[in-house]
């Protein structure tokens, strides 16, 4: 068996075969003999409706997806404000492109695009993810959106390291220590304006689309009249 094959026809199937598939495949691999295969297939959980809709994207948009990726690592190592800025501006553009094709797969699958599901997405589309998280949205694995990775997005350990530091004074750690709090707080408050500014985006180019809808409607039915006035002729 090539599991790699089997695990990458697993995860594009539809949502809703996803168990019986699963399933069908650890007791092929129990059937040849391979334990090992056998035990991570049937570990496997099914993914949520917006980590299905990513793995898609990632199968039909795999290059948007890497680009994604890349302009994540460059978020890293930004060394000014403009650079942090024209970054954030290109992922936050990216994330809108990649959440309309995530709406349109949900869509054209039969499942609903609705407004939490679309959230989700966005929301870990934006994430900073883990290494492991990156490597699955990367393979089209993911069984949970991408979640926020806090200090980590921003080059930050989690907590000052007293041990490799000894002559740094009280004083001056419970600064840092500040100030690793302040970075966490600005880092998800940015993250919360990206995705309400990726939402509002898909929102408006709906309502664009309803509008001209509306307008095509009035221009037939303006059409239609003056055919059946001209049919009629003068009273």
């Amino acid at each position: 068996m090539d599991l790699d094959s089997e695990l990458d026809r697993l995860y594009s199937l539809p949502h809703e075969e996803f168990t019986s598939y699963r399933n069908a495949l650890a007791k092929s691999a129990t059937a040849a003999g391979d334990g090992e295969a056998a035990a991570l297939v049937k570990g496997l959980k099914k993914p949520s409706v917006g980590a299905w809709a990513l793995n898609q994207v990632t199968r039909v948009h795999h290059d948007r997806i890497r680009d994604l990726l890349s302009i994540r690592d460059e978020l890293e190592r930004a060394g000014s404000p403009e650079q942090l800025r024209e970054l954030s501006r290109r992922r936050r553009d990216l994330v809108a492109e990649l959440t309309r094709f995530a709406r349109s797969i949900l869509e054209g699958s039969g499942h609903g695009a609705t407004s939490a599901t679309l959230e989700k997405v966005t929301q870990g589309l934006l994430a900073g993810g883990t290494a492991e998280e990156r490597d699955l949205l990367d393979k089209g694995r993911l069984t949970r959106e991408p979640s926020a990775s806090g200090l980590e997005t921003l080059g930050f350990d989690a907590a000052p390291d007293e041990d490799a530091a000894p002559g740094i004074s009280l004083k001056v750690r419970r600064e840092i220590e500040n100030l690793r709090r302040d970075a966490e707080r600005l880092q998800q408050e940015a993250a919360r304006l990206e995705r309400e500014a990726a939402f509002a985006e898909e929102q408006a180019r709906r309502a664009r689309t309803r509008a001209e809808s509306a307008a095509a409607a009035a221009d037939e039915a303006r059409d239609r009249a003056e055919i059946a006035a001209e049919e009629a002729g003068p009273s």
